[in-house]
């Protein structure tokens, strides 16, 4: 039983020393974001639609109210708020 902990402490202890010298870090903790689409701006979220860019969206998203255009492919309503938005 000792040597199955001792050798779960060498792997922390030896894994704590050469991950900072591999370069590796730690997660952070992730900053929390929410936004939602009830205003014509989104919050200053755009889409990027020159294609020549690496940021580019191929898809075109919507925003609607209600149900989708298309049956079954998207929400009857909001999670909050009157708008979502959605791409076909």
């Amino acid at each position: 039983m000792k040597t199955k902990t001792l050798s779960s402490r060498r792997r922390v202890i030896t894994l704590a020393i050469l991950l900072p010298a591999l370069g590796a870090t730690l997660p952070a903790e992730a900053a929390q974001h929410a936004t939602g689409f009830e205003s014509d701006d989104l919050g200053g979220w755009t889409t990027t639609r020159d294609m020549s860019s690496p940021n580019a969206s191929r898809f075109d998203w919507d925003r609607h109210a209600g149900n989708t255009p298309s049956w079954y492919t998207g929400p009857e309503r909001a999670h909050e708020g009157e708008f979502y938005l959605f791409l076909e």
